[in-house]
């Protein structure tokens, strides 16, 4: 399957914009699984990166949600807060206040908590990670 995001990523630049954060974003998740840290979290920046220059907010939202759930898994769990309260936001801008309100409620996000940050700082995470 990454195979087949990947050919479908490059075929034109304007793909890139439809499949290019998917592809960054399935290299995250199987980096992910074999422990691969540090290619996680640059896959990871990756997928947002592309996202954020498509205007694909919710691409975005998806993507800071699960390096979210990277961070968590690796004992992140401030970092992991910033990515969930960032997927938060744009989530809420997309207009999926429901998956909001879920992310919310299941990592117990103090969302009134105003914060100067709008993605979450990935470098906090390098040192931890690599």
């Amino acid at each position: 399957m990454m195979q087949n995001v990947g050919t479908w990523a490059k075929v034109s630049a304007d793909s890139m914009k439809v499949f290019g954060n998917k592809y960054y974003l399935l290299q995250a998740e199987y980096a992910a699984s074999i422990n691969d840290y540090k290619q996680a979290r640059q896959k990871f920046e990756a997928s947002i990166k592309v996202a954020q220059d498509c205007g694909n907010v919710h691409e975005m939202a998806l993507a800071l949600e699960r390096m979210g759930e990277h961070y968590f898994s690796c004992g992140c769990g401030t970092d992991a807060n910033d990515c969930y309260k960032s997927a938060h936001e744009f989530y809420v801008q997309w207009g999926a206040t429901a998956i909001a309100n879920k992310l919310s409620v299941k990592h117990n996000l103090d969302i009134n908590a105003s914060s100067s940050q709008v993605f979450c700082d990935t470098n906090k995470g390098k040192r931890l990670l690599e």
